[in-house]
């Protein structure tokens, strides 16, 4: 085991915060790396280190522990874990700090000096937990674990579009907004959902039959394969589950507009904190 950076007594969580404050994160992952519970782990992971998408100053300090963790696990524990470790990747890829461009929370804390060690610790723990993310993905493989292990290996774009079945772009002429759901292994468009949800769903009856018979463009998957795509299946191995592999054939498919005449390939997934 790599040795734990930000220890329980760094002077550094005496000040994190996490999604409802000054952050007790600290005593509940205590708690957790003394014994696995799936309701602290719940508690812990998606009330307040990664709250609505949202990443807060705990969930790096959180992160060595976490990966220290995952060597204790296995099962659906470790499936757990390496959910929430690849999500923290994939939220913070989103960014400006990393590469992104998500609208995020003030990142001043990045400069004060209980935190300036935080960046080089995440990057150097990408290796680790995308050896976690690929561990439990090949015992119960997800597009979510999937998604995680791609934005550790640099792939954040990648990452986004696996994160979900479904999705909203802008055209890049006429900024029209398109929603997109993976049904039968393909990416449907269609205009954005009746605000009247009374009214006929084609989306919802398209999952009904089974195929996306109403939808206004379907996707064409590009050939070959998009190198980011065909680098992460080549760490899933065989065992690719149906979701990811639609989710990697489908990356950077061609699609088009409802309105216009624009047709390229799929925008990147909308960040929408």
């Amino acid at each position: 085991m790599f040795p734990i950076a930000f220890p329980f007594d760094h002077p550094a969580w005496e000040i994190a915060q996490d999604a409802l404050g000054v952050s007790p994160a600290r005593d509940l992952l205590a708690k957790l790396v003394q014994e696995w519970d799936d309701d602290v782990a719940d508690n812990l992971f998606y009330d307040r280190l990664c709250h609505q998408e949202r990443l807060f100053p705990a969930s790096f300090l959180a992160l060595p522990h976490v990966v220290a963790l995952a060597e204790t696990l296995s099962g659906r524990s470790l499936e757990s874990l390496a959910l929430f470790a690849g999500l923290v990747v994939l939220h913070a890829r989103e960014q400006p700090r990393f590469g992104g461009h998500s609208l995020h929370e003030s990142e001043e804390w990045w400069q004060s000096e209980p935190f300036q060690d935080v960046e080089a610790v995440f990057e150097k723990l990408l290796p680790e937990i995308g050896k976690v993310c690929l561990r439990a993905y090949r015992k119960t493989p997800y597009h979510v674990v999937a998604a995680g292990l791609a934005a550790c290996c640099g792939h954040a774009e990648l990452g986004a579009h696996l994160h979900s079945e479904s999705g909203t772009y802008s055209c890049p002429s006429c900024k029209t907004r398109h929603e997109w759901e993976l049904i039968a292994g393909k990416v449907a468009i269609y205009p954005p959902s009746p605000a009247d949800m009374r009214r006929q769903n084609p989306v919802l009856e398209d999952y009904r039959d089974g195929s996306p018979i109403r939808a206004s463009i379907v996707g064409l998957p590009v050939e070959p394969e998009h190198q980011d795509a065909t680098h992460v299946r080549s760490l899933l191995g065989e065992n690719v589950d149906l979701t990811s592999d639609a989710l990697l054939r489908n990356f950077k498919c061609k699609v088009g507009c409802i309105v216009c005449a624009w047709q390229g390939p799929l925008p990147a997934r909308q960040v929408l904190h």
